[in-house]
């Protein structure tokens, strides 16, 4: 498995460049000096940069947990402003305020070459569309996504996940780097342009080892085709690839089950703010209300109703909108009413992995988990997430071979992957790997599995690291309490948890 990496990107402006995971800024090649605090609120600003973020919100995710007064925010706002420069930060009185410089994303830390798996490997990079074109974008992206979603269905063909192709977005890679980055055989590039209700595709597969161009084609479709002409490119690709489809996968080769252009629209959306890089209230919020009106445009839509129920997996683990048992409820109905419209729906079987799993229902989770597996085997959420519900049930050597499977289908993951491999490692035994994925996560974003850390170290004795891992964690959530932290334990296994709380205990965290 490659180093752990949780950054991939970079944000840069004029001469500025922010690597977010590393929590570091430059400027000309030259470290920048900038408090944790303005360091956190440039990053929010920049995450969500298209539109006014509000005081409150940026109060609440800058400084999690503390109440603070406005003035603590104004100061580092002049902060900011001193070190980019008076026009970086716009603010929009009585509301808030945007970050408003040109951004330009690049990668910055790619993973060492890997080898390409024995069967064949393909990323599907962003389409491009005219600088400046919202609209296209978002068409753009929403078709990237569908082929990623229809290609990770076939069990004999690796797919390159939506968090890692997506970070060459706005690049000209090339596409021979791409695929030594990558471990892949095959590179899919695309251009989209759309007006007057028509759509112009053009699409091509290469080979990343020559460079050489195996398929082209242009397509000139009304834009209420979309839907067919995503299937016809997912199909050409398996045709050119010569991919063996199973019977089952010949069925469920489809990208979507939504077919209604508004409702794609509202949904698509969704999905730019559901990928972005901080989970936040304001963010899902955002997201639950465009994938609420694509519901009820396309009620019948099996994609839509599972990926509601998700929004509500996390509203029961994190508390958005409601308490855990009524989210819980929610999520659940999303996902039968999913799973009534398309049995083989991988997302609705991973979802109701999840849902059961915060029931501490663990081997029906587990059941759940292992057949979005077998419907989605390309998937790296889907391995990802079934790796922490299987961890938390007790699997810990089969967790780590999903996690392990996800970072190979993701090179450039998510940092909360590294979280689920923390875990994997700590159920199946293997002390010193947790700690490393901890570190990394922790590295990736601040305070992320430092509690694991603290009771980790505790219990192999190394009682100076220990109280640092639990000072650290104090420092980031002044106000977490044992009690707190016991409601978000899910695990099987009594035992372990009554040990992981005698440590918390031992080091004298608040009860």
């Amino acid at each position: 498995m490659r180093q752990l990496e949780g950054v991939v990107q970079a944000y840069r402006f004029g001469e500025f460049e922010l690597r977010p995971g590393a929590r570091q800024l430059s400027c000309g090649g030259e470290p920048v000096r900038l408090g944790a605090r303005a360091l956190d609120l440039l990053t929010y600003l920049i995450d969500h940069r298209d539109r006014v973020v509000g005081k409150d919100e940026l109060m609440d995710q800058v400084w999690p947990g503390i109440a603070v007064e406005e003035a603590n925010l104004t100061v580092q706002v002049s902060a900011l402003r001193k070190v980019l420069g008076p026009k970086a930060l716009s603010t929009v009185n009585g509301r808030g305020y945007c970050f408003v410089l040109p951004i330009r994303v690049a990668i910055v830390e790619a993973p060492s070459a890997l080898p390409p798996p024995a069967q064949p490997s393909i990323v599907i990079l962003p389409f491009t569309t005219r600088a400046g074109e919202a609209e296209q974008d978002y068409l753009a992206d929403g078709l990237a996504e569908e082929l990623i979603t229809a290609l990770s269905k076939i069990s004999s063909l690796v797919v390159i996940a939506r968090a890692t192709s997506f970070a060459y977005k706005g690049q000209e890679p090339d596409v021979r780097e791409v695929g030594r980055a990558l471990g892949v055989r095959y590179v899919f590039e695309g251009s989209v342009r759309s007006s007057a209700g028509r759509t112009r595709i053009a699409a091509k597969l290469i080979d990343a080892a020559t460079g050489q161009h195996l398929w082209a084609e242009r397509y000139d479709r009304a834009l209420a085709d979309i839907f067919a002409l995503q299937d016809e490119i997912t199909l050409a690709i398996v045709a050119e690839l010569e991919v063996r489809l199973t019977e089952g996968e010949q069925a469920r080769l489809r990208s979507s089950s939504i077919r209604n252009l508004e409702a794609w629209s509202f949904w698509v959306r969704g999905l730019a703010r559901y990928h972005g890089r901080v989970l936040s209230r304001e963010g899902l919020t955002a997201t639950l209300m465009d994938w609420q009106k694509a519901a009820g445009l396309d009620p019948g839509s099996a994609t839509i109703q599972a990926m509601l129920g998700m929004l509500y997996y996390l509203d029961a683990r994190f508390e958005f909108w409601n308490d855990r048992d009524m989210a819980l409820g929610k999520g659940l109905a999303h996902v039968e009413t999913a799973l009534g419209f398309d049995g083989d729906s991988a997302d609705a079987h991973m979802v109701r992995g999840l849902l059961l799993l915060l029931q501490l229902r663990h081997e029906e989770a587990v059941a759940a988990s292992r057949q979005s597996l077998v419907l989605g085997p390309g998937s790296a959420d889907v391995a990802a997430f079934g790796s922490f519900v299987l961890a938390n049930a007790g699997l810990g050597a089969e967790a780590v071979q999903l996690i392990e499977r996800a970072i190979r289908l993701c090179p450039f993951y998510p940092p909360f992957y590294l979280g689920h491999l923390g875990l994997a490692y700590r159920a199946a035994g293997r002390a010193n790997e947790a700690i490393a994925a901890f570190e990394a996560y922790d590295r990736g974003i601040a305070g992320r599995g430092v509690t694991d850390l603290a009771i980790l170290h505790e219990q192999r004795g190394d009682g100076d690291a220990a109280k640092a891992w639990a000072a650290k964690l104090m420092a980031q959530f002044p106000g977490f309490t044992i009690s707190g932290w016991r409601k978000t334990q899910f695990g099987s296994n009594a035992g372990a948890i009554a040990l992981d709380l005698r440590s918390l205990q031992a080091l004298g965290l608040p009860q």
